[in-house]
């Protein structure tokens, strides 16, 4: 949940509130002042094994009752009163009350979802390490996401072009399996095929992707294009 201004109230009430329907909350230049700060007060009540929330908060530069909300909001966090949230707050000076929800909700997004792309600060991994990484990320975060299309392939092809082929190989066809139609896992998949000298497998993957690209009218056409005119090239070499 995001909200801006007073839905950032209205945010920074569902952190507090209703941690068990949500996993994460963003306030930005919450307008903490309504009823006589009335919500900052609700801050030391004790969470009663309320689920962990990840809320992140900010303020532009903004006079009067805003930002002494915001201070105060500050000081009662930093005091460690507050236990069932793990939150960041940060203040934009070149912001106004009206401009900072761009700049605001994408430093949240990254706030609230800090972790959860590994690369490229891991090492390779197979994808039993990534499957037990993403586990272990739900367990800390309280909530859980599956790996996407990007997380598939740029960790497949990172082990790929890493020394570690075989495990390049087994991510990306499990993400071949979770995203049947995605043109980009599959060319990927020829690549790495390719890379193992499984030619025919290469070639079967690209047709998959040109399909998928066309059908997708995919940004990546040409290039899966080209692969796949040089896979049908070796292969007729081969022959």
């Amino acid at each position: 949940m995001t909200g801006h201004s007073l839905s950032g109230l209205y945010t920074t009430y569902l952190a507090l509130h209703h941690a068990d329907n949500i996993q994460a909350a963003i306030s930005i230049s919450p307008s903490l002042w309504w009823d006589d700060f009335a919500i900052l007060s609700e801050l030391e009540k004790p969470a009663d094994e309320t689920p962990s929330v990840r809320w992140f908060a900010s303020m532009a530069n903004e006079p009067g009752e805003m930002a002494d909300g915001f201070a105060r909001l500050q000081e009662k966090l930093n005091s460690g009163s507050v236990s069932h949230l793990t939150w960041e707050l940060q203040q934009f000076d070149d912001e106004t009350h009206d401009s900072t929800p761009l700049i605001g909700n994408v430093a949240g997004l990254r706030s609230v979802f800090k972790g959860f792309n590994a690369v490229p600060e891991i090492d390779v991994k197979s994808l039993q390490a990534l499957e037990s990484y993403y586990q272990a990320y739900g367990g800390a975060s309280g909530y859980q996401l599956p790996m996407g299309v990007h997380q598939y392939n740029v960790y497949g092809l990172k082990a790929a072009y890493e020394d570690q082929l075989p495990w390049g190989i087994e991510i990306l066809e499990a993400g071949t399996q979770a995203f049947p139609h995605s043109e980009i896992l599959w060319d990927s998949l020829a690549t790495v095929y390719r890379m193992n000298d499984e030619l025919s497998a290469a070639l079967a993957a690209s047709e998959k992707a040109v399909g998928y690209a066309t059908k997708h009218d995919s940004k990546y056409v040409s290039e899966i294009l080209l692969q796949n005119a040089n896979l049908k090239g070796e292969s007729a070499l081969a022959q």
